[in-house]
């Protein structure tokens, strides 16, 4: 630390004959004995480090420490920054900075604690006047930079430790200006944004060092109207392996692979970007997602996420011909859309996340399409399009702000846990009217197994029902549980449906979470709740455990009367909630019955005990119809019904049942098509079409339909379909 650079230069060579590092054993250790989830206290005490001193960069959710004069460790802190998410060793030498003597002219020397130099900067009065540069610990060049007067000018290039180029780029007058281009280890380019032109001759293009042919996708992006092309769009291209692997490559581990590649490019004159995989991708399947962004267009993103394969990375006119038809990317115009975000007392509400989507944008894992000012206010262009909605997330709540004992004013409290909230696109765009977020409730609570242990990484849903596309008019609002098995909603405005989410994913980009062996009812929270008393704000505790629950089994028979192995089987019904009334709202629960394995065409599914209306529902979204008969089950003898068979429907679900039939077996279709002659068939039309429809009371609504059903299915049966069309 002594200011004389010749003291300092004699001290640097006897450090370069006798430093040694540090051994990694001893850290290595101490991070392993600290579990996952362990409160920031312990990690801190474990690793000696003063969380409040010692934090060397802090990034969102990373802190990086210094251990020792060798090793750094970096720490990943999930939820209010508490417990210990992921922690990393790091071998980072320490590079001491001294500074100058004040107006020093020449050139100024700092070192690792190796001896190795760190920094070689030239002066002018105390002000960077020359060349920059900082060094690798290994003593290759790192960085160089020119500089007039403090003000950066000319070429910007970094390299690799292995001495390969990293990056390259102009300066004009402390501005980025030109191309800049940044480069993968193996000399492929990895990115290219384009800055303004330079006034003062522009930079060719670097050629990397040791170039190896790899596989560019170029793509181009115009106009939708014009075929022109556009310039100056963003390009975020993100890049991740894939969580499921169709072939996984036997000489690869995923865990050593990079988990995701991010670039922020820019499109050039002719309105093209490109970009390659990077190479440890190459051999998996690979996920893919483009946003691209300009403020006089409408914002293109994929829908989740593209699924590219080892041969598509290969080949990228393979890529562009899957992806993108060979065709240039089109933005639209659209329509611009604006407007104010407040509280309840009409102030300003900065950082709200905005959107324009049809469907909830936590599901879609998509980065905001605007974000509200310091005064409240967005604008963003967005498609012609009836059905979309523009929705308002507010920022996640500061948890640390609410442990403060500094009493809160008025406007604080009125912006403490916002409620998200949507809105129509008005027809004429343009201005839209005041959107006022109002405060909610938060939601906590636990998730448990049969015997009481905390079960983590469970995804708990809070929306109008167990759907994902049903988010509007509500936003609908994911979350996941912690080690403890303890999970927080963002805000909501009562009542609301809160359940184990039967998707387990957090959205479109997010990597599949556990799936629970038991089975969960969802409740349906409403203001008369029990609340918990939290420092100032109202918070109820909804927490779930396993339920009895009754075993259904299916066989189901495809058109040809053989079993159905690929039937789409789904248990539909209502929750029994104590003291509903007939108009009361109450939660429904859905799930899909499993193959059983080994045994084509039968299914099996656990439900809960007690459930009320239930039925199975082949024609829900995305469930096909059955192509031949219908849906029945063993008539019970307290029915007293006249047929041995009813359709698969329970006022009570309250015992097992194994009787359920999907269509009909082979043997059956041949008798009803055999014993019916061609003079038989108008009659039987005629008959069929005047089955009366008997509604039981206490049943759901789904009755006229499934009655229609069962009578285009009955029909559909026939052989002869020129005669039926006679008789209808």
């Amino acid at each position: 630390s002594n200011p004389d650079q010749a003291v300092r230069d004699r001290a640097a060579a006897q450090l370069r004959s006798v430093f040694k590092p540090s051994a990694k054993e001893p850290w290595q250790q101490k991070v392993e004995s600290i579990p996952k989830d362990a409160p920031r206290a312990e990690v801190c005490s474990k690793l000696g480090i003063d969380e409040k001193g010692d934090v060397d960069i802090a990034i969102n959710s990373m802190e990086q420490y210094r251990l020792d004069d060798t090793w750094m460790v970096r720490i990943w802190f999930s939820g209010d920054l508490q417990k210990l998410n992921t922690i990393e060793l790091v071998e980072q030498l320490h590079r001491p900075w001294v500074d100058p003597p004040a107006d020093f002219t020449g050139t100024w020397v700092t070192y690792y604690v190796s001896g190795v130099k760190a920094h070689e900067i030239d002066y002018r009065n105390g002000k960077y006047h020359g060349r920059h540069r900082s060094y690798h610990a290994n003593g290759q060049l790192l960085v160089q930079q020119h500089y007039t007067d403090q003000v950066a000018n000319g070429e910007d290039t970094g390299y690799f430790a292995s001495g390969k180029l990293m990056y390259r780029g102009l300066y004009e007058d402390d501005k980025q200006v030109g191309p800049w281009i940044h480069y993968n280890e193996d000399g492929t380019e990895r990115s290219r944004t384009e800055h303004p032109k330079p006034r003062k001759g522009d930079v060719p293009p670097p050629v990397p060092a040791n170039p190896v042919e790899a596989p560019i996708v170029e793509l181009q992006v115009v106009d939708a109207e014009t075929g022109k092309p556009i310039a100056g769009a963003e390009v975020t291209v993100r890049q991740t392996i894939s969580s499921w692997q169709p072939k996984p490559p036997a000489k690869l581990n995923i865990s050593f692979a990079i988990s995701e590649s991010l670039s922020t490019l820019r499109t050039n004159a002719t309105g093209h970007f490109s970009f390659t995989t990077p190479p440890k991708m190459r051999e998996w399947q690979s996920d893919l997602q483009i946003s691209i962004r300009h403020p006089d267009y409408v914002i293109e993103q994929s829908f989740g996420a593209w699924q590219v394969t080892p041969e598509m990375v290969a080949d990228p006119a393979l890529l562009k011909a899957k992806l993108f038809a060979g065709r240039p990317i089109t933005l639209k115009r659209g329509h611009e859309v604006s407007g104010l975000v407040t509280d309840g007392l009409g102030q300003p509400v900065a950082g709200v996340r905005v959107y324009a989507a049809m469907q909830m944008p936590e599901y879609l894992n998509m980065p905001p399409h605007a974000v509200t000012d310091t005064q409240g206010r967005y604008k963003f262009r967005v498609p012609e399009h009836d059905g979309y909605q523009l929705m308002f997330v507010p920022a996640d709540r500061d948890k640390s702000a609410a442990k403060t004992d500094k009493p809160a004013d008025l406007t604080t409290l009125a912006q403490v846990n916002l409620v998200a909230q949507s809105i129509p696109i008005r027809k004429q765009y343009g201005e839209h009217p005041v959107v006022k977020l109002v405060s909610g409730t938060r939601i906590v609570g636990v998730v448990r197994d049969s015997a009481g242990r905390p079960l983590p990484n469970i995804v708990v849903q809070a929306n109008d029902d167990d759907s994902v596309y049903m988010g509007f008019p509500n936003v609908m609002s994911r979350v996941v549980t912690d080690a403890e098995g303890r999970y927080e909603l963002p805000a909501q405005k009562l009542p609301v449906d809160v359940r184990i989410a039967r998707y387990n994913q957090l959205g479109g980009w997010s990597e599949p979470t556990a799936i629970p062996t038991e089975v969960y009812l969802p409740e349906f929270v409403t203001e008369r709740w029990g609340k918990l008393r939290v420092g100032d704000e109202n918070v109820y505790e909804v927490d779930f455990a396993p339920v009895k629950t009754v075993t259904l089994r299916a066989r189901a028979y495809n058109a040809k009367g053989q079993p159905d192995a690929d039937a789409e089987i789904e248990l539909v019904a209502k929750v029994s909630v104590p003291g509903a009334g007939p108009d009361q709202r109450v939660p429904y629960w859905r799930r899909t019955f499993k193959p059983v394995p080994g045994e084509a065409g039968r299914y099996e599914l656990k439900a809960p005990q007690g459930l009320i209306d239930a039925r199975i529902d082949l024609t829900g979204e995305g469930l096909r119809e059955p192509a031949v008969g219908t849906w029945t089950r063993a008539a019970r003898a307290e029915e007293k019904l006249d047929d041995p068979r009813t359709r698969a429907a329970w006022p009570v679900l309250d015992r097992d049942d194994d009787s359920i039939i999907i269509g009909e077996p082979a043997k059956e279709v041949m008798l009803r098509e055999r014993n019916l002659r061609d003079d038989e068939v108008e009659a039987f039309v005629l008959q069929t079409l005047r089955t009366p429809l008997k509604i039981d009371l206490g049943g759901g609504s789904w009755q006229e339909g499934a009655h229609e059903s069962s009578i285009s299915l009955t029909l559909g049966m026939i052989p002869q379909r020129k005669l039926v069309m006679q008789a209808l």
